[in-house]
């Protein structure tokens, strides 16, 4: 669920593993999307609304024009050397053209998204002399802005994690309550 930059449209994507854009004027649902094989995990808007990148359990990012709300760019193992599991999470960074996607997979990768370029790196591990070479051509404030970005995300993954766990473990317990 995502609100584009501008709130006049709200994105769901769910289980169904459909898009479906509402009109926030009224909530009326504007257009429904078959947009993935299986749920749809997550989805981010471009800090400038005009396009939405979703991730799913089917193992693939899909990038949509939000003008259109058609299909630009599918990034899935076969195509893309993706992720090899379901993409938990996506984020798309205000470092121009950069998505990051986290995956049951255990990685991160982040993904430069341009016109006719698409290109990725995997976190791991996750450092300094590793990013140097796709990092030398910013300058140094926007370095430090995205690897600060990146520490926040990676906090939120983190919190999330904990969450779960902690879910996991009540149910755990409820289930052995139950069963005694």
């Amino acid at each position: 669920l995502a609100y584009s930059p501008d709130e006049k449209t709200l994105v769901s994507g769910a289980r169904d593993a459909q898009l479906k854009f509402w009109n926030t004027a009224d909530y009326l649902l504007e257009d429904n999307v078959v947009a993935h094989l299986y749920a749809i995990n997550y989805l981010s808007f471009r800090e400038d609304g005009q396009y939405l990148v979703t991730c799913s359990m089917d193992k693939s990012l899909k990038l949509w024009d939000m003008s259109s709300r058609n299909l630009v760019k599918v990034i899935d193992k076969a195509r893309n050397a993706g992720h090899g599991t379901s993409i938990n999470k996506v984020f798309w960074s205000t470092y121009s053209g950069v998505i990051v996607s986290v995956s049951d997979d255990r990685s991160i990768v982040i993904w430069q998204i341009e016109p006719q370029n698409l290109w990725k790196f995997p976190l791991q591990p996750f450092g300094k002399k590793y990013l140097k070479p796709h990092l030398e051509d910013m300058k140094k404030k926007q370095v430090s802005d995205f690897l600060e970005e990146m520490s926040v995300v990676m906090e939120q993954i983190n919190q999330e994690n904990l969450e779960l766990r902690s879910r996991l473990q009540q149910v755990e317990g409820e289930a052995k309550r139950l069963k005694d």
